[in-house]
């Protein structure tokens, strides 16, 4: 894949792309990774297998990841069928910046909030 072409306004907005098959398994495989990734956190907070320090600051990322999954199926669906507009690249390559920035977020949020939190509560 030429990654030059995500510079391309015509290439992104492109309102009928084609469908090929093996991206849209390997997109696919990701989207259901994220969903067992959200599921696993799920289940590691509700049985509180992670210290309470984690768990307030992991509660609402299983549910981000199953939204953004949700979309990214949604699209990549639309993009298998050829609908116009919906299948554009934009709006997959948007939602896949929205999730790699919601992640570098939540790792800078903990990375700075985490040494208070930890000696909040060793006082």
């Amino acid at each position: 894949m030429d990654f030059t072409k995500l510079f391309d306004l015509k290439y992104i907005t492109d309102k009928y792309p084609t469908a090929d098959t093996n991206m849209i398994l390997i997109m696919s495989v990701f989207f259901v990774l994220v969903i067992l990734v959200g599921l696993m956190l799920q289940i590691s907070i509700e049985l509180q297998m992670l210290s309470p320090i984690w768990r307030s600051f992991l509660r609402k990322v299983p549910g981000n990841f199953y939204i953004f999954s949700i979309f990214g199926l949604l699209l990549l669906v639309a993009r298998h069928e050829e609908s116009p507009f919906l299948s554009m690249r934009l709006f997959l390559l948007l939602l896949l910046l929205g999730l790699f920035s919601y992640i570098v977020y939540k790792a800078i949020y903990f990375y700075r909030e985490y040494p208070r939190r930890l000696r909040a509560q060793k006082k």
